[in-house]
């Protein structure tokens, strides 16, 4: 993907990467990143900074926050913090896989992982794995 906003959607699920909240016109810190059906909200809509590594993937209800790696417990949660010195935990690579992409922690060797197929699956950070849980399609919007 280039640099843009798109709509990021689960192979495996169906389903969108979605902010939790309903009608979220706010993000605070450790903010749960979970899937839900496509709604065409703004939870679902989010700024990517383009393919190269180290890119970052901001919400659009405020792009100064972004998808994160929440360190603690196991598997370790995916949630919205803000970027701005916590890039360490936020920058992504985007590893192009059959049917879309991977998307790993730029500093960890751990993906984007989707719990389950429900509204409402909790979305984490695991090691690598031959499932369609862990591949995402960018759709421009």
């Amino acid at each position: 993907p280039t640099s843009g906003t798109y709509k990021i959607t689960n192979v495996g699920a169906g389903k969108c990467l979605n902010i939790y909240g309903s009608n979220v016109t706010s993000i605070r810190n450790h903010q749960n990143v979970c899937l839900w059906s496509d709604s065409g909200t703004n939870e679902q809509k989010w700024h990517i900074t383009g393919i190269q590594q180290g890119a970052f993937i901001k919400s659009i209800v405020d792009l100064n926050y972004g998808l994160n790696v929440y360190r603690t417990g196991s598997p370790w949660n995916c949630d919205m913090y803000p970027i701005a010195g916590n890039e360490t935990d936020s920058a992504v690579d985007f590893v192009q896989t059959t049917g879309g992409y991977k998307i790993k922690l730029h500093n960890y060797d751990l993906y984007l992982t989707a719990a389950s197929s429900a509204d409402g699956a909790n979305v984490y950070w695991a090691a690598s794995a031959d499932s369609s849980y862990q591949v995402w399609r960018l759709d421009r919007v």
